[in-house]
């Protein structure tokens, strides 16, 4: 391998510890937010949740001075908590193709290289440089198509979970009232 299909394979594989670790963390934070979200509508205002945002925000909602600017303004906090690393997420899913891509043209070069320096255009001789663009090229996709599917689903389980806080919140403020 090239020194040009290793740093292709080693950006492509950052991309993917980075995006493993943002999947985790948005998997474990969404799935201990919506437990929260579900414990406050079964056991009412006295279910402190245990996720940080959610307890802040259900705090500032329920205070002597919360009204509907509160709520938007708490569930603001909560958005931007929530959707942390989503945006990278997105740009790996968005750019390792590309990154991919740019390892398969260089491969094809070192192929068309190899021919020239060696004047023959067998199999032997391009095997090597193609499987490499190959593999770059199945790298990109594998690590982009995981990116794209969890940054919809979390895209979807976000909303989920904002629609459910502000319905908790607004419904608090009302029965206060």
């Amino acid at each position: 391998m090239e020194f040009a299909d290793l740093a292709v394979l080693t950006i492509l594989g950052a991309y993917s510890l980075i995006g493993v670790g943002i999947i985790a963390e948005k998997y474990r934070y969404l799935a201990q937010a919506g437990a929260d979200l579900k414990a406050r509508l079964a056991g009412g205002a006295s279910a402190i949740p245990q996720t940080p945002a959610l307890a802040k925000a259900f705090a500032e909602a329920s205070g002597e001075k919360a009204d509907p600017r509160t709520i938007d303004r708490e569930l603001a906090l909560v958005s931007d908590r929530a959707t942390a690393g989503m945006v990278f997420l997105a740009t790996i899913g968005n750019t390792a193709p590309f990154v991919g891509l740019f390892g398969t043209v260089l491969g094809i070069m070192h192929a068309f290289g190899k021919i020239a320096s060696t004047g023959e255009a067998g199999f032997e001789t391009v095997a090597g440089p193609l499987s490499s663009a190959l593999i770059a090229t199945a790298a990109g996709l594998g690590v982009a198509i995981p990116a794209v599917i969890f940054y919809n689903y979390f895209g979807r389980r976000i909303q989920s979970l904002l629609v459910e806080a502000r319905y908790l919140m607004e419904r608090e403020l009302a029965e206060r009232a």
